[in-house]
């Protein structure tokens, strides 16, 4: 959607620019001039082939003492023109509605369909195709991150499975060596409830020692 102030009274010329969309890239199709060839294909902005519809109200920026100063001193172009007054006439502005379609070019032009290379050029691109484009990367993103969580998952369990099988396998170990020990303490004849060194059956004491001594 275009907003129009181009002007709209034909007998002014200097103040009637109307608007539209071709692939000319100098415009001025109602000059009729060799500039403006027969090739010309208008998109947007007329009514059959002589009737502009691009036409609204005249707006211009108009100096004043404070923007001629920022002019005349090379000041920055964005204080300038902030400092620009809009004057616009009476009335409603115009409005041209476009809507590109497959056989749409890359590049087409705004121009002034009374004056030559006022306009400048639009790029057209696929908007679908981009948004497709991305509505796939999305859902690749989405995919993946819905089998990463569960690898992860997964991962984790096998992590924790491996500590408490080698904890398992450690206290499996050291009950069995505990067994054997039991085992050959019992089979020697030995005390499993003496404190110290366990002695066999027979075996003099310290205190027995002593006695006889």
């Amino acid at each position: 959607t275009f907003i129009v102030e181009g002007g709209n009274n034909p007998s002014t010329t200097a103040q009637y620019h109307p608007f539209y969309i071709t692939n000319s890239p100098s415009g001025g199709r109602l000059l009729n001039t060799p500039e403006q060839p027969a090739s010309e294909v208008v998109y947007a902005g007329f009514q059959g082939s002589t009737t502009p519809t691009g036409v609204g109200r005249y707006c211009e920026y108009q100096e004043n003492p404070l923007s001629k100063n920022l002019r005349t001193s090379c000041g920055a172009f964005k204080d300038y023109f902030k400092a620009l007054n809009l004057s616009c006439s009476a009335g409603e502005s115009g409005v041209v509605i476009w809507t590109p379609d497959e056989t749409t070019p890359d590049t087409v032009y705004y121009q002034c369909a009374t004056h030559l290379n006022i306009g400048w050029k639009i790029t057209v691109t696929n908007p679908s195709v981009n948004s497709t484009m991305e509505k796939i990367s999305n859902s690749v993103a989405t995919i993946v991150a819905a089998v990463v969580v569960p690898v992860s998952v997964v991962i984790l369990l096998a992590i924790l499975c491996v500590i408490i099988g080698i904890w398992f396998f450690r206290y499996r170990s050291s009950s069995a060596a505990k067994q054997s020990r039991d085992v050959e303490l019992k089979a020697s004849g030995g005390d499993m409830d003496c404190k110290g060194d366990c002695l066999k059956e027979g075996q003099p004491t310290v205190e027995s020692i002593a006695q006889h001594n």
